[in-house]
């Protein structure tokens, strides 16, 4: 985007998983290029993003019952708000069908991003 100044904005970043974890550090490295992200049971920790996140909306996600991702989920929130984003941590329940619980907030963060 930046080598041939492509202006593609808003661009929302998604990731699950390690699609988690490459979505993360595309905002550690070109957070300039993105206005938000959905970040849905990242594997490993962040680091720190090398610009201010000032006005970037981040829906972080773990799945309920699982140790580990709550330290690894603590981390990232720290490691977004710290640097400026908005971030809305929420704990989503073990199961491959996506419910009305989770279809409502997926709606809710999208429409507050494109208003």
């Amino acid at each position: 985007m930046h080598t041939h100044e492509l202006t593609l904005v808003p661009v929302v970043v998604v990731g699950h998983a390690e699609g988690a974890d490459a979505a993360l550090a595309l905002i550690a490295c070109h957070a300039d290029a993105i206005s938000a992200a959905v970040i849905i049971n990242p594997t490993h920790t962040m680091r720190s993003p090398a610009t201010n996140l000032g006005g970037m909306d981040v829906l972080l996600t773990t799945l309920e019952g699982v140790g580990s991702a709550d330290e690894t989920a603590l981390q990232i929130e720290k490691c977004l708000t710290e640097a400026g984003a908005r971030v809305i941590c929420e704990r989503v329940p073990r199961s491959r069908v996506a419910r009305k619980r989770d279809e409502l907030m997926a709606r809710i963060f999208l429409s507050a991003l494109f208003r």
